[in-house]
C-alpha cells in the first residue's frame, strides 16, 4: 500500500531549477547537517521560551533519490524528540521551477503535519508549532546555502504560509526530454488544450480495460485544468468529472508537478485519491476499475510527454540547442 505525501513547507530560490538541483545533490551530505545545525541554533532561544530544553542533537542522514522516487533528495532526522526538540521524520526535497523566483524548494513527508512533537513537557500548541517552524527554518537555511540570497523567507512569503497539506499519493513519474523551466512553460502555456488532448489519448489507450468492464456509457469526462497556486505542491491541476459508475473512468484531481532531476525535468502525477480501486467490493467489474484507476495517471503523463513538441532546450553551461522529444 502506498503512503501519501504531505507538504510541510516551501521556500523560494533565485536560480535555475536544474542548476540548483545539481548543486544540492552534489553537496548534499555537507549541506543538510549544516542547515540542520543552523536551524537548531536559530530556534534555540524560542524553544527554550516555550518550555523545552534541548539536551541532545538529532542524527541526520541524507541521500540522492533514484529516478523512480519523488524528489531529488531524501533527508531524515532521528532521535528522541523530547530531548532533541526536533521532529524525527523522513522528507523528500523537491526543486520545481517558478516564474517569480526562478525555483522553489519543497519538503514533503509521509508524516502528517498534524503530528505533534513527541513530548509531554510542553503544551500541545507548542508541540505542533515546533514541528512546523523546525522544517520551515531548515528549508530557509538550506536555501541560503544554495543561492546565498533568497528573495523571501518562509515566514514572510506572500500567500504561502497556509500550505495545501492534503495527503497526496504519487501515481506516476514521467521523464521529460527537456529542462524543467521549458517543461513548465510548455505545460502552462497551452494547459487547457494539452489536458483535453492528453485525456483523449489516455482514454484511447485504456480501450481494452474499458471494453472488458462492459460499462454502460462511454468514457467522456469533463476536463478542467488550472495552474497551481504557490502554496500547492503542483505546477498545474487537471480534474476529471463525470459519471464514474456508468463509464468506469475515475473522477480524479491530478496534480502535475514539474521537478528537476538530473539535467532534465520529471513530471510527477499526484492525487488525493489512491492509485487503486477497492477490489474487496463484490462486483464483476472491480478488476477493470482497479486497472483504470491504477494506470490513469501514468497514461495521462505518457500522453503529455508524447505531445512535447520540438523545443529549444538548454543544459546548464551549454548553448541552446534544438532537441526533439521523440528523438
Amino acid at each position: 500500500m502506498s503512503l501519501p505525501f504531505h507538504l510541510y513547507a516551501s521556500v523560494p530560490l533565485a536560480g535555475e531549477a536544474t542548476t540548483l538541483h545539481r548543486d544540492l545533490t552534489g553537496t548534499l551530505m555537507d549541506r543538510v547537517p549544516t542547515a540542520t545545525a543552523s536551524a537548531l541554533t536559530a530556534m534555540g532561544p524560542q524553544t527554550t521560551r516555550w518550555g523545552l530544553t534541548v539536551t541532545a542533537l538529532p542524527t541526520t542522514t541524507a541521500r540522492v533519490t533514484n529516478s523512480h522516487e519523488l524528489g531529488g533528495a531524501e533527508v531524515a532526522w532521528h532521535g528522541d524528540e523530547a530531548t532533541t526538540g526536533w521532529p524525527a521524520l523522513t522528507g523528500r526535497l523537491v526543486i520545481t521551477p517558478q516564474p517569480r523566483y526562478g525555483a522553489r524548494l519543497l519538503l514533503l513527508s509521509h508524516r502528517s503535519p498534524d503530528a505533534e512533537l513527541a513530548t509531554g513537557r510542553i503544551d500541545r500548541l507548542h508541540r505542533r508549532r515546533i514541528v512546523e517552524v523546525s522544517i520551515q527554518r531548515f528549508l530557509h537555511e538550506l536555501a541560503l546555502q544554495l543561492d546565498g540570497d533568497t528573495t523571501d523567507t518562509p515566514f514572510s512569503d506572500g500567500g504561502t504560509r497556509a500550505f495545501d497539506r492534503r495527503p497526496l499519493f504519487l501515481h506516476h513519474l514521467q521523464d521529460l526530454d527537456t529542462d524543467p523551466d521549458t517543461a513548465r512553460h510548455w505545460l502552462l502555456t497551452g494547459l487547457d488544450d494539452l489536458a483535453t488532448r492528453a485525456t483523449t489519448v489516455a482514454i484511447s489507450r485504456a480501450h481494452a480495460a474499458l471494453e472488458a468492464g462492459r460499462f454502460r456509457a462511454p468514457a467522456r469526462p469533463r476536463v478542467l485544468a488550472r495552474p497551481a497556486r504557490p502554496e500547492e505542491p503542483a505546477t498545474a491541476w487537471i480534474r476529471w468529472t463525470g459519471d464514474e459508475e456508468a463509464t468506469g473512468w475515475p473522477q480524479l484531481d491530478l496534480g502535475l508537478l514539474v521537478q528537476a532531476h538530473g539535467d532534465r525535468a520529471q513530471l510527477a502525477v499526484l492525487s488525493v485519491r489512491e492509485p487503486g480501486y477497492d477490489r474487496s467490493r463484490n462486483r464483476i467489474d472491480r478488476h477493470q476499475r482497479h486497472e483504470l484507476l491504477q494506470h490513469a495517471g501514468a497514461a495521462l503523463a505518457a500522453a503529455l510527454a508524447d505531445g512535447l513538441p520540438v523545443t529549444i532546450t538548454r543544459r546548464p553551461g551549454q548553448p541552446r540547442e534544438l532537441v526533439s522529444a521523440r528523438s
